[in-house]
């Protein structure tokens, strides 16, 4: 499952429970009165708000099993809120731990109420079909569902879950051009936190490619690089970073995975071919 592999803190599951139990509180203050005052009406929007602010922050911030744990309090927003603007994502949230844990019929159920008119979140929502499809073994499926979408997902967390994904469908369905490319993106976007596990995630996913399709991948790769007059930015963008210790650093990941390398370096991607 997709995740920026952060720690959840303690305090995070009480805080969640406590803005549910006084959402509910004004809820039911709201029925005994009969009819729904602006003013009580204004109060029961800013409970919810608050109430997806945490469950949001704490999702996007949990590991897979962290998530999941989530689950019931994202089911009690919706049963509280269903018909509230950030229901759309709580239903994509949702979705997403469906999957995680093999429930693919409850996830397409969650992702088909999400309202189109909602874009954003409807991008979101494809996102979360595509994870789907990956779970079916549908990596190519997958990729088709994710590559449209990639101009479309701004938010830095959901486009963190958007690459991870696009990187383990192109891994997947053997496309390892792709998968390079994808990697590459995917660590130059993540956040400073995110990069270690990232980079173990590239690793695993290299390690069993066989090696002439992907030294002929790096190859193709750092062609296309130089034909497009890229690399001595990439090199030099790369090179004053704390976050990459060589230029490509994914591509260096994936080569030395592949190769048993010790170090990447300086070394050209086409010499790869010349390598035991």
């Amino acid at each position: 499952m997709p995740n920026a592999a952060r720690t959840l803190p303690d305090s995070t599951r009480a805080s969640l429970v406590w803005l549910l139990l006084l959402s509910s509180a004004a809820s039911c203050r709201h029925s005994r009165g009969g009819i729904d005052r602006p003013e009580a009406t204004l109060s029961a929007r800013q409970d919810a708000q608050a109430a997806f602010r945490a469950l949001r922050a704490a999702w996007f911030s949990g590991s897979m099993s962290e998530r999941r744990k989530l689950e019931p309090d994202l089911r009690t927003f919706l049963a509280r809120f269903p018909n509230d603007e950030p229901a759309d994502m709580v239903r994509v949230l949702v979705a997403f731990d469906s999957v995680s844990r093999g429930d693919l019929t409850d996830a397409r159920v969650l992702i088909a109420q999400v309202r189109e008119h909602v874009g954003a979140v409807n991008d979101f929502a494809q996102v979360a079909e595509a994870y789907a499809l990956l779970r079916e073994s549908k990596a190519d499926a997958a990729w088709n569902v994710l590559e449209p979408l990639a101009g479309k997902i701004v938010d830095p967390d959901e486009r963190l879950v958007f690459g991870e994904l696009r990187l383990r469908a192109a891994a997947a369905g053997r496309r390892y051009g792709r998968a390079l490319r994808a990697a590459e993106e995917l660590l130059s976007e993540a956040p400073l936190e995110a990069q270690s596990s990232l980079e173990d995630m590239v690793r695993e996913l290299f390690r069993n490619a066989p090696k002439a399709d992907l030294v002929e991948s790096l190859a193709t790769f750092e062609r296309a690089e130089v034909d497009d007059g890229a690399t001595s930015k990439a090199r030099a963008t790369t090179g004053s970073s704390s976050r990459n210790a060589c230029s490509f650093g994914s591509l260096a990941i994936a080569a030395a995975s592949v190769t048993g390398a010790a170090g990447f370096c300086g070394t050209s991607l086409v010499s790869l071919s010349t390598w035991p």
